[in-house]
């Protein structure tokens, strides 16, 4: 970790605002609509034929909600499982529903790991990216964001996340909420003012809901910043600085999804979850693994000012062929 001293600066980083020259990077975004996600209360089950059974019944489900009174279309993924087993979770999906999915709402997608032979049933449920995505033409104004004076500032330290969201033609200005911010009103209000100038004039009214998130980063010109003096780990590296790395859980099969692969961490720890996007083509067999990822605690992280200054850093992870399997102990087992 090294310091540096800027002047008062104003630094917005784009993530799925495609079109426009500031743009740094582009991704889509997983929804947040499983927030709303009603299962049933009966857990699949699997009883077992003899004392000795050594079934394995691992099953990765893809989940597909396009009506909130409807359950999701299913596909097995990966099934590791016998008939009977596979049948149960197809009888527990069934009674899944999102009562908060809108009819003007794109599909919701996502995926879950159940097995039934070690009795992990009701796992979480791991939001995926949308297959529809906008076409890209957002439009920035053409003056960017800038303080006139410091007298928005009233911390050192100001940073927020926007979460915004296209509906309606192409005229239409988005509408604009928080996702996090530690600025006060003013400040916010003087984004939430510039944020209502970008246009999408390519869409129609019938195109689906387009959203999108830009983080915003507001300085003092007398105040240090902290900032990585590398963006790239392997796996390995990226556990060994996750606090309390030696009390962690978790059992996951690399060599299911399309290994090796990399993908992109954005810091936003502790303030919320750090986001995680694959880099190359997408696989939906990973994104138990990324959910895992991304709630991982990272020892960089853990001091407010420093955690402000590296909100909205992306870091690269590469992930080998492997099965990981963790557990509470000196060292975490990582094996080819």
């Amino acid at each position: 970790m090294k310091k540096m001293t800027p002047i008062v600066a104003v630094v917005a980083s784009l993530l799925a605002l495609p079109c426009a020259a500031q743009t740094e990077d582009t991704m889509r975004l997983p929804s947040d609509r499983l927030a709303c996600l009603v299962r049933p209360t009966k857990l699949p089950q699997a009883k077992p034929q003899h004392e000795y059974d050594r079934r394995t019944g691992f099953m990765r489900v893809k989940l597909r909600f396009t009506q909130a009174d409807a359950p999701p279309q299913v596909e097995m993924l990966h099934a590791m499982a016998d008939p009977a087993m596979q049948s149960e979770v197809q009888r527990y999906l069934r009674g899944y529903r999102l009562p908060c999915l809108s009819a003007n709402d794109p599909a919701v997608e996502a995926v879950q790991e159940f097995d039934l032979a070690t009795q992990r049933v009701d796992g979480e449920v791991a939001p995926l990216a949308s297959e529809t995505f906008a076409k890209q033409c957002v439009v920035l104004p053409p003056e960017p964001l800038t303080l006139k004076s410091s007298t928005y500032l009233r911390k050192t330290r100001n940073v927020m996340r926007a979460s915004i969201r296209f509906e309606g033609d192409g005229q239409q200005a988005p509408t604009v909420n928080f996702a996090f911010s530690n600025g006060d009103a003013s400040l916010e209000n003087l984004v939430r003012n510039h944020i209502s100038r970008y246009r999408m004039p390519c869409r129609t009214a019938t195109d689906p809901v387009y959203e999108s998130t830009q983080s915003f980063h507001f300085y003092r010109g007398d105040v240090s910043r902290s900032v990585l003096k590398r963006d790239e780990f392997t796996m390995q590296e990226y556990l060994a600085s996750v606090t309390d790395n030696t009390k962690l859980t978790g059992h996951f099969d690399l060599n299911t999804m399309a290994c090796p692969f990399q993908v992109n961490v954005m810091l936003q720890q502790p303030f919320l979850a750090n986001a995680i996007t694959e880099i190359g083509e997408p696989n939906p067999n990973r994104a138990p693994l990324l959910q895992w990822m991304a709630k991982l605690p990272l020892k960089f992280m853990v001091d407010k000012d420093q955690a402000q200054d590296l909100f909205g850093t992306q870091i690269k992870v590469s992930l080998p062929c492997s099965v990981l399997k963790l557990d509470p102990s000196p060292q975490t087992a990582m094996s080819s």
